[in-house]
């Protein structure tokens, strides 16, 4: 992680990607990865200037509207590309995914300045840069065929205002789009402000006109945990290189140790069933995301270490979440970037990942 907010947050070094040291890209190879995922923040690439935060109800106080560079540094494509063109270089497969994203919104305007800062997740792309951003990655990587483009990071519009319970109508509006009602452009969600959503469906085909054919990773429904209706409400690709992206978590309030916490998402094996049909439909699926706690002294990796192995036998494949050093008790693999694995989680996944290099029959 880290492309997604470092410009946008107001930081403009040389290498706003700071965990991509030499040692970071030794440890990558230590732990036999073959794959990296790079988060993006749209108004960063497209290097626009935008509202900071929303100045109407819903903040105590009100937060005062002022416009920023989401690019201050003017060099967020550049440095994408140094990363990418190392990670090739490296031998690594590259997706990148649009992570944080915000639209334009009249109603919060300073200036001439209708563009919200993409510093939240919001619940669905935006039609105001989200195609736009699309078009321009397609176009710079479309020569790369190692590289894949994740549309959209974690959907989450079926828990969203009156899409609440309505999850059919989700679906349909997570691949069409949709005009929504409100947004989240910092800490809190703007009600009463329209928008419209930017569909599954038009950022592929932004994609696919750009006469990109690399492979394109779509998202489900509940932060991509949901895809329970993926092959029905998919979008349509004349070049059929579509795979399906999961995120794949401890089911939800559960606490490590508990019974429910080696289930993803929820407290059963429906994740499981929802993945077996996708596959049957003959597409792939790969978990972008998946976590486990790490806080000093955790020993074993209760959910990773009952994943992984059923990820395997599927011919899942799978990115840990997160390969950075960040101190937090869950969902980071790295103690340095020398590669030292976290307790608990980091050491599960680093022996996994080895005795699969290894080509062992059964890894636990």
């Amino acid at each position: 992680m880290g492309m997604e907010y470092t410009a946008i947050s107001g930081w403009s070094p040389s290498d706003p990607y700071p965990q991509f040291v030499e040692a970071n890209w030794a440890a990558l190879h230590a732990w036999k990865v073959n794959i990296i995922r790079v988060p993006l923040n749209e108004d960063s690439y497209l290097g626009i200037s935008c509202v900071t935060a929303y100045t109407g109800p819903g903040y105590s106080p009100p937060v005062t509207g002022a416009t920023q560079n989401a690019d201050p540094g003017g060099n967020y494509k550049t440095r994408l590309k140094q990363v990418v063109d190392r990670a090739t270089a490296e031998g690594f497969y590259v997706i990148l995914d649009l992570h944080l994203t915000a639209p334009d919104d009249p109603q919060n305007q300073v200036g001439s300045v209708t563009a919200q800062c993409a510093t939240a997740q919001n619940p669905v792309p935006d039609s105001s840069h989200s195609v736009a951003f699309w078009t321009s990655i397609a176009a710079a990587y479309k020569g790369y065929p190692n590289v894949m483009f994740e549309l959209f990071n974690e959907p989450y519009i079926n828990q969203w205002g009156h899409f609440s319970g309505n999850e059919a109508a989700a679906w349909q509006a997570l691949r069409d789009g949709i005009q929504m009602d409100s947004y989240v452009p910092l800490w809190a969600p703007a009600f009463g402000h329209t928008w419209q959503s930017a569909g599954m469906q038009a950022m592929l085909d932004a994609v696919r006109a750009t006469g990109a054919t690399n492979v394109v990773l779509e998202s489900g429904l509940d932060y991509s945990a949901n895809l329970s209706s993926w092959v029905p409400y998919k979008a349509n690709d004349p070049l059929n290189q579509l795979a399906a992206v999961w995120h794949a978590y401890p089911a939800y309030g559960a606490a490590f140790g508990d019974s429910c916490y080696s289930h993803p998402g929820w407290c059963d094996d429906r994740s499981y069933t929802n993945a077996d049909a996708i596959l049957a439909a003959n597409y792939p699926i790969i978990v972008t995301e998946f976590g486990d706690h790490n806080s000093p002294g955790t020993v074993g990796a209760p959910f990773a270490s009952t994943l992984l192995p059923k990820l395997d036998s599927r011919g899942i494949s799978y990115l840990g979440w997160s390969f950075t050093v960040d101190g937090a008790p869950d969902f980071i693999l790295l103690k340095d970037n020398n590669g030292t694995p976290t307790d608990g989680y980091g050491t599960y996944v680093k022996a996994h990942y080895l005795c699969r290099d290894a080509g062992t029959a059964s890894c636990p």
